[in-house]
């Protein structure tokens, strides 16, 4: 009768723990500089290479590009809508001035670069100069959360309470044993 109710009890506590445990994560984004697209290297002259929104991060900030959330809403992380602003070959309207497209496309037709053998929209590019195109994107540099290392008060009462219910058990085997 005694084991049935640490059993319970066990239960009780275990669910309450995992209740609490179950916080929401959320990645923590800081804000590390902008860019404008026309600032980029000019297409005529260098055949760049064809960046998205997080390449161009990447390549202008450092590191990699899935350490970069961009966004077309300013430095205010609250506002980052995961979008950049892009010129296309031929085409400053898709992607530029009739909005923004999702931070990680990368269009290159051919892989040949920004330059492509005269390709309407063969190639979209977030830092080529190209069209004037004097829209500016945003940077946020994107630290996951993975928990930290000390556990949560409610993972130390569930681990407690795994500790009682294994010592209950096995003294409840010495006493039938005896």
């Amino acid at each position: 009768m005694r084991l049935r109710s640490m059993l319970i009890a066990s239960a009780v506590v275990g669910a309450l723990a995992a209740g609490a445990a179950t916080s929401a994560m959320a990645d923590t984004y800081t804000y590390v500089g902008s860019w404008f697209v026309d600032a980029g290297p000019n297409w005529y002259d260098d055949n760049p290479p064809v960046f998205s929104g997080q390449e161009a991060a990447a390549y202008i900030f450092g590191g990699a590009a899935a350490d970069y959330a961009i966004s077309t809403n300013g430095r205010e992380t609250a506002g980052i809508n995961f979008s950049a602003f892009y010129d296309a070959w031929g085409d400053p309207t898709t992607c530029g001035y009739a909005g923004p497209c999702a931070q990680d496309m990368h269009i290159d037709v051919g892989n040949d670069g920004y330059r492509q053998p005269f390709q309407l929209d063969g190639s979209f590019s977030a830092y080529v100069s190209d069209h004037s195109l004097h829209l500016q994107n945003f940077a946020f540099h994107v630290t996951p959360d993975v928990g930290g290392g000390v556990p949560e008060p409610a993972s130390w009462a569930l681990m407690i309470s795994g500790f009682g219910l294994a010592g209950a058990s096995l003294r409840r085997r010495r006493a039938i044993a005896a």
